[in-house]
């Protein structure tokens, strides 16, 4: 289970995450974690920071925090918006739709950790189990597009250049 906090502070935070409880997210992950262990650590947990100018004061201490608490802690690149002036889709395919689901906090998920304004909502665990989910048409239509590299098929892929640099066999570089 991956959580992405991206600040250490609440109020780094509070610039991050828009509308957010800092604390309630530190308690939530820390109980997820708890949980975690003590039905048998099953759930390997990951807690990421995007590396920004805004928290880059903060990564240190937001290591050694989550460090001592998740499997793993990590400091990981920002990649490109896709809606900023001159990001260009890639005609690649798309690993996170391979691999991984994300999901808002009230239950819904989303396509992409890109999708901030609920573009491609494929489900919601409040209606639906997360096998489900994963297994539905919505996420299953939007997965084929991305295998073939045809990202301009969904609005909220459209622009976006996540994998550029990654050698797929049969794509262009």
């Amino acid at each position: 289970m991956r959580f992405s906090i991206d600040a250490f502070s609440p109020e780094t935070y509070a610039q991050c995450r828009v509308g957010l409880d800092y604390g309630r997210v530190v308690d939530n992950v820390d109980r997820f974690i708890a949980l975690a262990r003590a039905h048998g650590g099953r759930a390997a947990t990951e807690v990421r920071m995007i590396d920004m100018d805004l928290n880059r004061g903060e990564q240190d201490a937001f290591v050694e925090y989550w460090g001592a608490r998740a499997d793993r802690a990590l400091i990981v690149p920002l990649y490109n918006w896709p809606w900023d002036e001159g990001v260009e889709m890639v005609r690649k395919p798309c690993l996170k739709m391979r691999e991984e689901m994300f999901f808002y906090t009230d239950g819904r998920a989303v396509l992409c950790c890109w999708d901030i304004a609920g573009r491609a909502v494929i489900g919601d665990v409040t209606k639906e189990s997360v096998l489900d989910i994963w297994n539905g048409a919505a996420r299953r239509e939007y997965e084929a597009y991305l295998s073939r590299g045809e990202r301009e098929k969904i609005s909220l892929c459209s622009r976006c250049d996540a994998y550029r640099d990654r050698r797929f066999e049969g794509f262009p570089d």
